[in-house]
């Protein structure tokens, strides 16, 4: 509800997506149909990343300008959600992850993975870059991933598709249409 991305009956859309593709999935294992199901479940990973992504974002809100010595529990939760996205988003945009990681990430939790950080080097806040940046820095891996903006969506003062909207050009009722016409062929079969 957060970042505006329910459909019409008032559930996320990446949820609504990922349901669609789960059964999508499901016909494509009884007729047989190895390659599309291989591009189904890939595409149900990536849907996967969205609520990450989401959170990252949420909490670039939330602690921006906190001090790294603060004692939220938000702090800590926005250092789990990123820690938890940031080797997919290295993966896809190194630059992208250092953005991320310089924003959301304390110098104690960075000099964990990067010997070249020392402890208290740096700025003393979270998110000192601000959360648009954060925001901007999801961009590329999620053009990368196909990940429609509509279903991120955005909040006020962080919105990741603000470089350029992403459409997703993955289409579940192409592959519901192939799915539904394979089930029914090899129900057809089955019964002769």
């Amino acid at each position: 509800v957060d970042f505006s991305t329910v459909n019409e009956k008032g559930y996320a859309m990446v949820n609504s997506e990922i349901e669609d593709l789960l059964f999508a999935g499901k016909g494509m294992i009884e007729s047989y149909d190895c390659a599309d199901l291989t591009k189904v479940v890939t595409r149900i990973r990536n849907m996967m990343f969205i609520p990450l992504i989401q959170s990252v974002i949420r909490y670039a809100v939330k602690n921006e300008g906190l001090s790294y010595e603060s004692n939220h529990e938000e702090v800590a939760e926005g250092e789990a959600f990123t820690l938890c996205i940031l080797p997919v988003i290295r993966y896809h945009d190194k630059k992208g992850a250092e953005t991320i990681e310089r924003n959301m990430l304390s110098p104690i939790t960075r000099s964990r993975f990067d010997s070249s950080v020392k402890d208290g080097q740096g700025t003393s806040a979270y998110v000192a870059d601000g959360p648009q940046v954060v925001a901007d820095a999801f961009w590329r891996t999620m053009k990368k991933l196909d990940l429609p903006s509509k279903m991120i969506g955005s909040l006020a003062g962080a919105d990741p598709s603000a470089r350029g909207d992403i459409n997703g050009g993955f289409s579940m009722r192409t592959f519901g249409l192939v799915t539904a016409m394979l089930s029914i062929s090899v129900t057809v079969i089955g019964l002769i």
